[in-house]
C-alpha cells in the first residue's frame, strides 16, 4: 500500500513539474486547445487499464465527433489511442432528450451557430422525406417512454409506427446539413398531418435566424397534395392583390416548392419503360421511345467480342432496371450526352442501321434530360469545363441555363 502512495505521489510530482516547465508552456503556445486536452488525455490514460480510464465531458464530445464521421475510422484509432468505448459514447448521447417533433436542444444550438453564420450563409433549404421501418416496441426507462407509436410531437396515438417523417435544413451558399425534425407514423403521413409539420419546422427554424428560400421533396401524393394545398392557401391569401403562385408562404417566409431532381429523373425513366413520349422540342413535333436504348445497347454489346464498345459504362442493369427500379444512378447515366451523341450517330443512313431509324427523338430527350439534370442538380459554384450548366446560377450564367430551358 505504501508502495502505491509513493508511486501516485512521484506520478504527480512529475506531472506539475511538466505543467510548470517550458516545454508545456510552448505548447500552449503552438498548439490549439483541443490537441492539448487531447495529448493530456492520452498522457492521462494510455497506461491505465481499460476500466480505470477517466474522460472529461471534452474528450467524450471530441471522441463522440469521430466516431459519427466514421465508426470504421474510430475502430481503428481505439487500437492506437486511449479513447471512450462505443458505450460510453452511447450513454452520452442518452442524457440528451431526443424525442419526436422539435427538439429545442437542436433549435437552441442553431440559434447560436447561426450568430456565427455569414448573412449570405444562412440561406437554406428545407428537405423532408419518408422511410419504411420495422413496426416494435422499445420502452425508454430513464424518461418513461414507450417508442413504436405515432408521435408527431405533442400527440401520440395507439397506432403501431412504420414510417418515420425526417426534416433537414441544408445551406445553400456554405457547405452545411443539419437533422432537425423527425415524426414517427403509420403509412405515409397523411396530407393534414404533412402541412402541420410543415408550418411547424419552418416557423422553428426561422426563429433560430435562419433564411428558408426553397423546400425540396419527391412527388409522392401525399407530398404534393400538401404543396397544392400550401399554394392555394397562399393564393387565396392574396387574392386581389399581388400573384404569389410560384412560391408558398408559412409565418411571411416565402418558399419555392422543388421537387427532387434525381427522383424526378427515375420517375421519367420508369414511365418511359412502357410509353412513348411524344413532345416539342424547338417548334418541331418528336417521339421517344425505351426501345430504342435497348437497340442501342444491343447493337454495341455485340461489339464487345472486338473491344470497340462505344458505351462499356451501359449495361443490362441500365436497359433493363426492373429489379433495381430505386436506383438513381441507373437512370442518369442512361440520360446522358455520351448516351445521346451515339444513338445519333448510329442513326445516321450512312450506317444503313434500321432498327434506329427515327430515333432522333429519343437522343434529342437523352440530351435534354441530361442538361437539365446538370442544371437544377448543380453541387458546385464553378461548373466543369464539358459542363457548363452544371454550376450554380449566377447573374453572368444567367443565359446560358435559359437559353437551354
Amino acid at each position: 500500500m505504501s508502495n502505491s502512495k509513493a508511486s501516485l505521489k512521484s506520478k504527480l510530482s512529475v506531472a506539475k513539474k511538466f505543467i510548470t516547465s517550458n516545454i508545456y508552456k510552448g505548447f500552449q503556445e503552438k498548439i490549439n486547445k483541443i490537441t492539448l486536452e487531447f495529448i493530456e488525455s492520452q498522457v492521462g490514460n494510455q497506461h491505465k487499464k481499460l476500466n480505470g480510464r477517466r474522460y472529461t465531458l471534452n474528450d467524450k464530445i471530441f471522441a463522440l465527433s469521430i466516431f459519427k464521421t466514421s465508426p470504421k475510422a474510430y475502430k481503428f484509432l481505439s487500437k492506437i489511442f486511449a479513447l471512450p468505448c462505443e458505450t460510453t459514447l452511447n450513454n452520452l448521447l442518452a442524457k440528451i432528450p431526443f424525442i419526436p417533433g422539435i427538439n429545442s436542444h437542436i433549435e437552441e444550438n442553431m440559434k447560436y451557430q447561426v450568430k456565427q453564420l455569414k448573412p449570405m450563409d444562412r440561406t437554406c433549404i428545407i428537405l423532408f422525406d419518408e422511410m419504411a421501418l420495422e413496426p416494435g416496441l422499445k420502452y425508454d426507462k430513464k424518461n418513461d417512454l414507450m417508442f413504436g407509436f405515432e408521435h408527431f410531437g405533442k400527440t401520440v396515438t395507439n397506432k403501431f409506427s412504420d414510417h418515420v417523417l425526417v426534416f433537414m435544413i441544408k445551406g445553400v451558399s456554405k457547405k452545411w446539413k443539419q437533422p432537425y425534425a423527425y415524426y414517427f407514423c403509420q403509412g405515409t403521413t397523411k396530407t393534414n398531418q404533412l402541412i402541420t409539420c410543415i408550418k411547424e419546422v419552418v416557423k422553428s427554424v426561422k426563429s433560430t435566424g435562419l433564411n428558408i428560400i426553397a423546400s425540396v421533396c419527391d412527388q409522392g401524393p401525399t407530398n404534393r397534395s400538401a404543396i397544392n394545398y400550401l399554394l392555394n392557401e397562399t393564393e387565396v391569401y392574396y387574392k386581389n392583390k399581388e400573384m404569389h403562385r410560384v412560391a408558398y408562404e408559412i409565418d411571411n417566409v416565402e418558399i419555392i416548392p422543388i421537387y427532387d431532381v434525381p427522383h424526378l429523373t427515375k420517375c421519367l425513366r420508369n414511365n418511359l419503360l412502357t410509353k412513348d413520349l411524344e413532345f416539342v422540342m424547338n417548334g418541331k413535333k418528336l417521339q421517344a421511345s425505351w426501345n430504342h436504348i435497348i437497340e442501342l445497347f444491343n447493337i454495341d454489346k455485340a461489339n464487345e467480342n472486338y473491344e470497340i464498345r462505344a458505351l462499356p459504362k451501359l449495361t443490362e442493369a441500365h436497359v433493363y432496371p426492373y429489379k433495381q427500379k430505386m436506383k438513381v444512378c441507373l437512370a442518369t447515366q442512361v440520360f446522358s450526352q455520351r448516351v445521346s451523341s451515339v444513338m445519333k450517330l448510329l442513326s445516321r443512313p450512312m450506317f444503313q442501321n434500321n432498327k434506329l431509324k427515327g430515333s432522333d427523338g429519343t437522343a434529342d430527350l437523352l440530351l435534354f434530360v441530361d442538361k437539365t439534370f446538370d442544371s437544377l442538380n448543380a453541387s458546385r459554384s464553378i461548373p466543369d469545363a464539358s459542363k457548363p450548366l452544371s454550376g450554380a446560377i449566377k447573374i453572368e450564367s444567367e443565359d446560358v441555363h435559359l437559353n437551354h430551358c
